[in-house]
């Protein structure tokens, strides 16, 4: 039975990773996927969302080869190259390493990967560590569009749901109707931080497909411009 869950979980990222091929012709292999990385399905996921609903800004919370797929979505929407993606690592090596993917594909005028050091924040009682907000750049006029979630690493850190502060930090930052979407969302910690942010921000959860890793996806609420907690 493990056999062949598992057989049909790799024909799943197969099959994913297939369509990824197909709707963006990269010029060079992409990265390896599953893993630490984002899965096929995940990235899939991310791409059809990106190019339904054609967002102007993206804000990432921790990047990768996400960052290559949102580069190569933005291209294929014929935006023009003004760097509509930032994305966060707080390791510098990871950071560099997204540029460098990013130069070898000639993506790298549509996103800006920023090395921004996780340090302590207060946030409603409770010490947090999150990215280092002196070394994020102000949001555009508009607000961000998408809010990708996919950091700070959970995996082997003691400290419960270290992604939660995403919400209660860049909020105010995305644009009314913008899109929030959390991987790893199958995990105890991302869920937990997923159902504090529905009971504390105006925020409404939309139905999105099932992926290897879970993902939950939200639209923040229109007319309303702070949170409600």
């Amino acid at each position: 039975m493990d056999l062949l869950r598992e057989v049909r979980a790799s024909y799943v990222q197969t099959e994913a990773y297939l369509a990824l091929l197909h709707h963006l012709r990269p010029r060079l292999p992409l990265p390896p996927m599953r893993g630490w990385a984002i899965s096929p399905d995940f990235g899939r996921l991310l791409l059809r969302l990106t190019l339904r609903h054609q967002p102007r800004a993206i804000l990432e919370c921790g990047g990768g080869t996400s960052t290559l797929l949102l580069a190569y979505a933005l291209e294929r929407l014929g935006q023009l190259p003004q760097g509509q993606i930032v994305s966060l690592d707080h390791e510098a090596c990871f950071a560099q390493a997204t540029r460098d993917e990013l130069d070898a594909h000639g993506l790298s005028s549509y996103a800006r990967v920023i090395h921004a050091p996780l340090k302590p924040l207060s946030l409603e009682g409770r010490a947090w560590a999150w990215y280092d907000c002196g070394a994020v750049p102000p949001p555009p006029a508009q607000g961000y569009d998408l809010l990708l979630i996919d950091g700070p690493t959970q995996h082997g850190n003691p400290e419960p749901m270290v992604r939660y502060p995403a919400l209660p930090v860049c909020y105010a930052a995305l644009a009314e109707g913008a899109l929030i979407l959390l991987d790893d969302a199958a995990r105890h910690d991302e869920a937990q931080a997923a159902e504090r942010w529905l009971s504390s921000f105006a925020l409404e959860e939309l139905p999105t497909w099932d992926t290897e890793k879970g993902a939950r996806l939200f639209r923040k609420s229109v007319g309303v411009g702070s949170a409600n907690a």
